[in-house]
């Protein structure tokens, strides 16, 4: 009888071990799968007046201009644009494990002059190099920014290049090295205040007549 909880205790332990690798497995399947996913919408496009697929957002981007330089410059608000298979891996990614281990803060933007990243909570962290140069994705200049950080820079290899949509407004495509590069890109907004990135959802996201509400 004294045998009985040990052997219970083991068998239990192994099944919790199997139950977590198959978890992981399914996760990292999952992810793989919707990477896959997320590439080929690259260039999947519609014919509507606003943003229906990813490949509406990278066409927008591609035709875009790199920004002028007195634009690098202050804070701006920043936005994920919720397009493409990835985009909730990309948005876990953002929220979760970008921000600073202490307090785990939500991401907001970026400040241009101190070459940071910006969380809630008035954290500013994640540092990167900023530079007008040629883009990974087309070869044409883009406002190119470097993650400089042991983990982000040279592990994950993070890379954003910007250009200009509008005054006021940039578009962003976001990636990581250790996940395909551009290839694999993410979306965001960066805009100088809450008010013009509100005014962007409505116009790229949604249809002319339609709000936020």
């Amino acid at each position: 009888q004294d045998m009985n909880p040990p052997r219970v205790c083991t068998c239990l332990a192994g099944i919790a071990a199997c139950a977590s690798a198959w978890t992981a497995e399914v996760a990292v399947g999952a992810a793989v799968a919707s990477s896959a996913v997320n590439v080929w919408q690259n260039s999947r496009r519609s014919d509507a007046s606003y943003w229906r697929w990813k490949g509406d957002c990278v066409a927008a981007w591609a035709a875009a201009e790199a920004p002028e330089e007195e634009c690098i410059q202050g804070k701006y608000v920043g936005g994920l644009i919720f397009l493409g298979a990835a985009a909730p891996t990309s948005a876990f990614v953002t929220h979760v494990l970008f921000p600073p281990l202490t307090g785990r803060k939500r991401w907001l933007g970026k400040d241009l002059d101190a070459s940071s990243n910006l969380f809630a909570g008035g954290r500013s962290a994640r540092p990167f190099a900023a530079a007008i140069s040629p883009s990974r994705r087309d070869a044409k200049p883009a406002l190119c920014l470097d993650y400089t950080g042991p983990v982000w820079g040279k592990l994950v290899g993070m890379r954003d290049e910007l250009r200009q949509l509008e005054p006021g407004l940039l578009l962003g495509l976001g990636s990581m090295r250790l996940t395909g590069g551009f290839r694999n890109c993410a979306p965001f907004f960066l805009a100088v205040d809450q008010a013009t990135l509100d005014a962007a959802f409505r116009k790229y996201l949604r249809p002319a007549a339609t709000t936020l509400d």
